[in-house]
C-alpha cells in the first residue's frame, strides 16, 4: 500500500470506491426491509387475520393461547364469525364500516372471550384483510375520560404559546406526564432528512439529547413512509421474545401489520435502542400537510407498557398538534406573503412605460432584499443581468439563463452552490446558497437572491458513519454503537431557505410574470389595470382571511365543546370530524356561488345527503329560491347538520316510515325556516341541566350570532324546530331556476364498474383519498400520478376508460392533457381547489368541473353523466 511523508498508509482511489458502492448498496438494503411484513409481533397482544367476511382465520400469531386462551393452530381455518361469537362478530363488522378502518386501527371494545375480558382492535389492511388485534384488559387502567380530559389540558396549554419552540417545550413535557416516559424529546426533519432534537424533557439522571443532530439514514425511507401511514409506534421492551404470524396457506404471503400497534420491530432497531441504552419506547410522527415534519419520541430506561387509554389519546393529541403545527406554519408563510405582496405593489407602481424591473433595479432591489434575507441579488433576462451586493461572477449568472425549465420548478433553492449542476465550479464568489424565481418557462426573467457561506457547528449524536455489515439483505448499515455528542464545522453552505422564503418568493413570481407577460410594459394603460386588478384582488383577499380566521375560530370551538358529549376518544373524534365535514360543505357552496351567497336549499341537500344514499323522498324540501350570505351558512350547515344527525340517530330518519320537511317562507322582515319530523320514534326534552353541544347550538347560534330567532321543541311525533333569520342575513341568487318542490338526493352507484381510471392529482393525501373513492365507484384499476408529464408518459403506453384531473398542477394546469384525453374519446373530470366558476378553453367546454373536497356523492353523479354521453 503506498505511503504518505508521514509514514501513514493511504487508502487507494479504488478501496474508497468500492466503500462508497458498499454504502449506496447498505443504504438500499436498509430502505428495502420489509419493515410492515415483519412476520413477528410483539407478546403484549395477539392478531387474527381473515377476509372481509370474517370467513375462516388465514393468520394467527403464535402466542393466540396466551391471550385468549385459544391455540392458534384450532384458530386456523375455523369461521372468524364463530371463533368470536355472534355479539363480537357485530361489533367488528360496524367498526370496519368506517371508512376510516383502511386507514386507521378502530376500537371494537371490551370482550368477554374463554372466560376472559379482552379488548379488540381491528383494521383493514393493504392486502385487503382483516386484522384484529387483541390485548389484555389492564387491571388499573384510566377511563377514556379521563384520557381526553389530559390531551384537552395539554392542547390548551400549547394553543396559549405565541411560537413552534415554546409549543414544543409544553409539549414534551405534556407527554411525559402523560406517558411516564424518563425521556420525551422533539425531532425535528431537515430539508435533506437528517434530524434535530429541538425540544427535550428528562427526569434526573438521565442523559440528554438536545440540541444533537441525527444523519437522515438513522430513519429509512420505508420507516418515514410508514409512519406517516400509522403515526404511532409503541415498543414496550426492547427485550421482548416476538411471536410469530403463522399462515394457514404454507405459500402466503407476509401479513401486512403496517396499523397494527403489536407488529414486531427490525432487529436492527432494537440493536440500535439497546446501544442508547433505552428498553422502552414510544415514537408519534407529526405528519403537516400529507409529509412528516417530525416526531416525538419517549424513551425509558426500564420496560414500559401503556395502556390503550393511554396509547389512543396520544394518537388524538398527535394529530391535533400536527394541526397546530401547520397553522402556525400557515401563519408565518401568510405574513411572508404578505409582506412580498407589499413589495410587489410597490415595485409595480415604481415602474413605468420607461423604468422596468431591470432598469430600476439599483433603487428596486432594496425593497427586494427587505423580503428575503439574502446578501447578494441579481436579475436576468436572456443575456442581461443586473447584481446588487455579493453575487457570482456575471459568466455562472449567465449561465442560469441556458437552462432549460419547465412549469414544475419555477422556484429553485440550493443551500449548496458548488454541488449545483448549473453553478458547481463557476466563479462562486462568496455566495454558497442560491433562491432562484423564474417568471414562467415561457419568458426568461429571472430573479435571484444569494447567501454567503455560513460556517456552522453541527453537532451529531454519535459521528455520523456506520460500518457496513453483510447480513440476510445483502451489505447493510449496522446501527451505531455510540451516541457521544460529535462536533463536525460545515462549510461551502449557507443558511436554509424557509417556507417563509418560498412563500414570498412565490408572490414575487407572480410579480415576474406580470413583467414579462405584458411584454416589456410597452403599454402605459396596463399600469392602471394591473393596479385596478390588484386592488380587487387585495379586497377579495382581505374577505377571505377575515373569513378563513372566522372558520378557524369556529373550528377551535367544535374541537373543545365537542368533549363534553363525547363518551370515547372514537366518539370524540367522529364527533369533530363529522362537524368539521359540515362546514367544509357550506364553505364549499360559497366559493361555487363566486361568494356572493350560499341558496338555502342546496345547503340542506348537502347536509341530509348522508343519510339518504339509498332512499328517495323522505325528506320534503318546500320553500322559494332564497340565497344566505356566505358568513351566515357555516354556522346555518353546523344546526342543520346537528338536526340531521340527530334525526338519523333518534328520530325519524331512525325508522323506516319516518320522514322530515322542512317547510320555508320570506317576508320583508326576513327567512323563517319550519323543521318538522313525522312517524318517528317518540321522543322526550333530555336533562335542560346537561344541555349537550348539539342542542345548545341549535338552539343559540341564531338568536346570538344574527339577532334571530329559534325554537327547539320535543313532541309526541317528533322533534320540531322553528328559526327566524333577520333580512340583513339573506343574498339575493339571480340565477337560480325555481327548483322542484321535493329535492331529490344523488344516489351513488357503481357508475364505473370494471373501468380503468387515470387520476392525475398533485397532493399525495387527496390523491389516496380519490382514488379509494374511485374503487368505492366500481374502478377495476386506478393508476394515480402527480404531474401531467408523468400522465403524457402512461398514456403513450396504455389506454384509460376515464380520467380525473387536478386542473391545477405545480404552477400549470392539466388544459393540454385534457385536450389530449377528450380527443382520444377519453371521458374526463375536472377537479379545483380554486372554484368550480371557470372558464375551460373551447375544446374543453362541456366537461364537468368539481370543487375539493371532493365528496363521492359528487363524482359519483359527474362520471354518470360523462361515461353516458351519447
Amino acid at each position: 500500500m503506498p505511503v504518505r511523508p508521514d509514514n501513514r498508509p493511504t487508502r487507494r482511489d479504488d478501496d474508497l470506491l468500492q466503500d462508497s458502492r458498499d454504502q449506496r448498496l447498505a443504504l438500499d438494503n436498509c430502505d428495502r426491509e420489509p419493515i410492515h411484513t415483519p412476520g413477528v409481533i410483539q407478546p403484549f397482544g395477539a392478531v387474527l387475520a381473515c377476509d372481509l367476511r370474517l370467513g375462516e382465520v388465514l393468520y394467527a400469531s403464535a402466542n393466540l393461547a396466551d391471550i385468549t386462551g385459544i391455540d392458534h393452530q384450532k384458530a386456523l381455518g375455523t369461521s372468524t364469525a364463530d371463533l368470536l361469537g355472534p355479539e363480537l362478530a357485530h361489533a367488528v363488522r360496524n367498526a370496519l364500516s368506517a371508512s376510516t378502518s383502511a386507514v386507521q386501527r378502530e376500537r371494537v371494545g371490551v370482550y368477554e372471550m374463554s372466560d376472559r375480558q379482552l379488548d379488540f382492535y381491528c383494521h383493514r389492511n393493504a392486502q385487503g384483510l382483516v386484522v384484529i388485534e387483541i390485548e389484555t384488559v389492564p387491571a388499573l387502567s384510566e377511563s377514556h375520560t379521563v384520557a381526553i380530559d389530559r390531551v384537552r389540558a395539554l392542547l390548551a396549554q400549547i394553543t396559549a404559546r405565541s411560537n413552534l419552540a415554546d409549543m414544543l417545550k409544553f409539549a414534551v413535557t405534556g407527554l411525559h406526564q402523560i406517558t411516564g416516559y424518563d425521556r420525551v424529546k422533539a425531532y425535528r426533519y431537515m430539508a435533506n432528512g437528517d434530524g434535530e432534537v429541538v425540544a427535550e424533557f428528562c427526569v434526573p439522571g438521565v442523559e440528554s439529547f438536545l440540541g444533537l443532530r441525527y444523519p437522515a439514514w438513522d430513519v429509512p425511507t420505508q420507516a418515514r413512509a410508514l409512519q406517516i401511514k400509522s403515526p404511532l409506534r409503541i415498543l414496550p421492551d426492547v427485550e421482548h421474545t416476538p411471536a410469530p404470524i403463522v399462515a394457514n396457506a404454507p405459500q402466503a404471503e407476509p401479513l401486512d401489520l403496517s396499523l397494527a400497534h403489536v407488529r414486531g420491530v427490525s432487529p436492527i432497531h432494537l440493536e440500535y435502542l439497546r446501544n442508547m441504552g433505552v428498553t422502552g419506547t414510544l415514537s408519534l410522527g407529526i405528519v403537516v400537510d400529507g409529509k412528516l415534519w417530525g416526531m416525538f419520541a419517549g424513551h425509558h430506561m426500564e420496560a414500559l407498557e401503556l395502556s390503550p387509554e393511554t396509547r389512543m389519546a396520544c394518537e388524538l393529541f398527535t394529530q391535533m398538534f400536527s394541526l397546530i403545527v401547520h397553522k402556525a406554519i400557515e401563519l408565518k408563510k401568510s405574513e411572508a406573503r404578505e409582506a412580498a405582496a407589499m413589495a410587489r405593489h410597490a415595485i409595480i407602481s415604481a415602474t413605468d412605460r420607461e423604468t422596468d424591473l431591470l432598469d430600476g433595479f439599483e433603487n428596486l432591489a432594496p425593497i427586494l432584499k427587505q423580503v428575503i434575507d439574502c446578501d447578494g441579488l441579481a436579475v436576468l433576462r436572456e443575456r442581461d443581468v443586473r447584481v446588487i451586493g455579493s453575487t457570482p461572477s456575471k459568466a455562472a449568472l449567465l449561465s442560469l439563463a441556458h437552462v432549460q425549465s419547465d412549469e414544475d420548478d419555477l422556484i429553485e433553492t440550493c443551500e449548496h452552490l458548488l454541488a449545483s449542476p448549473e453553478l458547481g465550479g463557476k466563479q462562486l464568489g462568496n455566495s454558497a446558497g442560491m433562491l432562484l424565481v423564474r417568471a414562467t418557462a415561457a419568458y426568461p426573467l429571472q430573479l435571484a437572491f444569494f447567501r454567503d457561506e455560513t460556517l456552522r457547528k453541527l453537532t451529531w449524536a454519535g459521528k455520523p458513519d456506520k460500518a457496513v455489515t453483510v447480513g440476510k439483505f445483502g451489505p447493510r448499515l449496522s446501527p451505531r454503537g455510540s451516541f457521544e455528542a460529535y462536533a463536525e464545522e460545515r462549510r461551502d453552505h449557507s443558511d436554509p431557505w424557509t417556507d417563509e422564503d418560498v412563500a414570498a418568493a412565490r408572490e414575487l413570481q407572480v410579480l415576474l410574470t406580470q413583467i414579462a407577460a405584458r411584454g416589456e410594459r410597452s403599454q402605459a394603460e396596463q399600469n392602471k389595470s394591473i393596479r385596478a386588478h390588484q386592488r380587487q384582488q387585495d379586497i377579495l383577499i382581505a374577505e377571505l382571511n377575515h373569513r378563513v380566521k372566522n372558520i378557524l375560530g369556529l373550528i377551535k370551538s367544535v374541537v373543545s365543546q365537542a368533549r363534553h358529549s363525547a363518551s370515547s376518544v372514537e366518539a370524540y373524534a367522529e364527533a369533530v370530524e363529522m362537524r368539521i365535514n359540515a362546514l367544509a360543505n357550506a364553505h364549499d357552496l360559497a366559493t361555487t356561488n363566486t361568494l356572493q351567497g350560499v341558496p338555502l336549499r342546496r345547503l340542506l341537500e348537502t347536509e341530509m345527503a348522508p343519510y339518504l344514499v339509498d332512499q328517495r323522498g323522505r325528506v320534503l324540501l318546500d320553500g322559494p329560491a332564497v340565497g344566505l350570505k356566505a358568513g351566515v351558512a357555516p354556522m346555518l350547515s353546523m344546526v342543520f347538520h346537528e338536526l340531521a344527525t340527530n334525526a338519523s340517530k333518534y328520530g325519524a330518519l331512525s325508522v323506516d316510515d319516518g320522514l322530515v320537511r322542512v317547510v320555508w317562507s320570506r317576508s320583508d322582515e326576513g327567512l323563517e325556516i319550519r323543521w318538522s319530523e313525522m312517524n318517528g320514534p317518540p321522543v322526550s326534552a333530555p336533562d335542560p341541566d346537561r344541555p349537550g353541544f348539539g342542542r345548545s347550538l341549535i338552539e343559540q347560534a341564531v338568536p346570538f350570532e344574527f339577532d334571530g330567532t329559534a325554537k327547539l321543541e320535543f313532541g309526541p311525533g317528533g322533534v320540531s324546530f322553528r328559526c327566524f333569520l333577520p333580512e340583513d342575513t339573506l343574498a339575493d341568487i339571480t340565477d337560480l331556476v325555481e327548483p322542484e318542490r321535493v329535492a331529490p338526493v344523488i344516489e351513488i352507484r357503481q357508475v364505473a364498474a370494471g373501468r380503468r381510471a387515470l387520476l392525475v392529482e398533485d397532493n399525495v393525501v387527496l390523491a389516496m383519498d380519490t382514488a379509494e373513492t374511485l374503487r368505492r365507484l366500481g374502478c377495476e384499476k386506478v393508476t394515480t400520478v402527480g404531474s401531467s408529464s408523468a400522465a403524457e408518459a402512461l398514456l403513450d403506453k396504455g389506454d384509460y376508460d376515464l380520467a380525473v384531473l387536478d386542473m391545477n398542477l405545480r404552477g400549470s394546469t392539466s388544459y393540454a392533457l385534457g385536450s389530449r384525453l377528450r380527443g382520444g374519446d377519453v371521458p374526463i373530470v375536472f377537479v379545483t381547489g380554486y372554484g368550480t366558476e371557470v372558464r375551460l378553453p373551447d375544446d374543453l367546454a362541456g366537461v364537468p368541473v368539481l370543487a375539493k373536497p371532493l365528496s363521492q356523492a359528487r363524482l359519483s353523479h359527474a362520471l354518470h353523466a360523462v361515461l353516458n354521453e351519447d
